[in-house]
């Protein structure tokens, strides 16, 4: 199976609210490269965060963040995972490491 095929039908598994099913989709793909593509990285993110397990969300925010590192998208979402975990003041952290390289969106 294709990698496109595993995205379309882990994303309609989330869609339908079946997580644990969404996510074994991408657990199936071969260890390799296209395992930890940014794409697959970003449909796990959906599924952990709709099914509200916001410490394995939170890890996938922290590697787009990484390999993202001019993504306003990625940096925000991240510092709203580490909040929905409690962890307030290292989001604080966080915003403080970027908000020289974010500050035309200071909305």
């Amino acid at each position: 199976m294709n990698l496109r095929t595993r995205l379309s039908r882990s994303e309609g598994y989330r869609l339908l609210g079946m997580y644990d099913e969404s996510i074994l989709i991408l657990e199936d793909i071969p260890p390799g490269e296209e395992r930890w593509d940014s794409l697959v990285l970003e449909v796990r993110y959906n599924s952990y965060r709709d099914a509200e397990v916001w410490e394995l969300a939170n890890v996938m925010l922290g590697l787009m963040c990484r390999r993202h590192p001019s993504s306003l998208k990625w940096c925000m979402n991240y510092v709203d995972g580490m909040i929905k975990l409690g962890e307030t003041k290292e989001a604080i952290e966080a915003l403080g490491e970027v908000k020289d390289r974010f500050a035309n969106f200071a909305e």
